[in-house]
């Protein structure tokens, strides 16, 4: 719902939210909201690089320790694969 234009002035000419500092409280919003976006987006690339080096690790699990010996449960469950089947490449 959009507030009456009077309302909206009696709230930004309080101390508490001065008229004279909506554009600079603007600004820093959309700003701040740009920074955001950037840090999701580098961190989203971390984690697939992250995610990419685990699955790595976890082929590697599975070639050393096969899921046919079933001595290999407790190895393989370290790695978080299946201990009773290969994971799927």
């Amino acid at each position: 719902m959009m507030l009456k234009s009077k309302k909206w002035l009696a709230v930004c000419k309080t101390n508490i939210f001065p008229l004279a500092s909506c554009p600079l409280v603007l600004a820093a919003w959309k700003k701040a909201a740009e920074n955001q976006g950037k840090l999701l987006g580098s961190l989203q690339a971390k984690v697939d690089e992250v995610n990419a080096a685990r699955r790595e690790i976890q082929l590697a699990a599975d070639t050393c320790w096969p899921s046919s010996d079933t001595t290999n449960g407790p190895l393989r469950h370290a790695f978080k694969i299946p201990a009773n089947k290969p994971i799927a490449k």
